[in-house]
């Protein structure tokens, strides 16, 4: 059996910031090095799944549910700014009495990450890691308008959301139509194999949160901060990432001090679930050097 084949030992907690209800999971020992993991857009923390799977024997993993993702809150008018999604991280850090911590974030919480590191707090980061970040504000234009249509839609048309939901279940190939920018092959991944992050990804109380979610991301450029990153700090896209941009992550490799940038050739956007192995590998090396 290998570290992935491994069964999840997570445990579920639930705490309140700012008055709304959020959720997250832990594994490893509490006393060992601590890694915060961070989802993006429409994502949910089990997005790390492997990453706990092969990691926990090492470092205390915390992966929360960002508010109006996975099983956290989903307020319509929350707050869902990158500066506010990174203090509730930073939140829930104290919470857990982290004074210092590795932290990594993808796409959208890639993006926050790297705000934390840059703005909040660069001085608590012991390591920093950003897969496939956001960092101008520029996603690809695919994404807009595929992903830009299917989360405004039930907006316009509530009634849409549950058309979309038992179609992508119904009908795979549909399903794999709607998400198949996210991924270099869509056959790689077993359909069967992400129904929970579909399932989160169209959750019918979080239609504004996420529209909301997405205005944030596209409205933040980073790139002007990442100079005052002191972390060092690992870089990692997929070359056939269809959602944003490898531009991205050499614009941060360029201007982050301590950084090193790595290009998995054949992968898409979701790096930790189309070359787990690699990945894991990767990640490890950097935070073990």
């Amino acid at each position: 059996m290998t570290a992935l084949d491994r069964p999840l030992a997570l445990t579920r907690h639930a705490l309140s910031i700012d008055s709304q209800r959020l959720v997250y999971v832990t594994a490893g020992d509490p006393s060992a090095a601590p890694l915060m993991l961070v989802h993006g857009w429409t994502c949910h923390k089990l997005v790390w799944r492997n990453v706990f799977a092969a990691l926990a024997e090492r470092f205390y993993l915390i992966a929360p549910d960002l508010l109006g993702h996975g099983e956290s809150d989903a307020p319509p008018n929350g707050d869902y700014r990158i500066a506010a999604q990174a203090r509730r991280v930073l939140k829930l850090a104290d919470q857990l009495g982290l004074a210092r911590f590795a932290l990594m974030g993808h796409s959208m919480g890639g993006l926050i990450s790297l705000y934390i590191g840059a703005v909040l707090a660069p001085k608590r980061l012991t390591h920093l890691i950003d897969v496939a970040g956001i960092v101008s504000g520029r996603a690809a234009p695919r994404l807009i308008w595929l992903n830009g249509a299917l989360v405004l839609l039930p907006l316009l048309f509530p009634p849409y959301l549950e058309f979309q939901r038992l179609s992508m279940e119904r009908y795979p190939r549909l399903g794999k139509f709607g998400f198949r920018v996210w991924f270099a092959d869509m056959d790689a991944l077993p359909y069967e194999a992400w129904a929970e992050d579909r399932h989160y990804a169209t959750r019918p109380d979080a239609r504004m949160a996420r529209w909301r979610a997405a205005l944030a991301t596209l409205s933040t450029d980073i790139s002007a901060h990442l100079h005052k990153i002191s972390a060092p700090t690992l870089i990692l896209f997929g070359a056939r990432d269809g959602a944003v941009s490898v531009r991205e992550g050499a614009l941060a490799a360029a201007r982050i001090r301590q950084s090193r940038f790595l290009l998995f050739e054949g992968c898409g956007h979701f790096p930790m679930l189309e070359q787990p192995e690699r990945f894991i590998k990767a990640i490890s090396d950097f935070l073990c050097a």
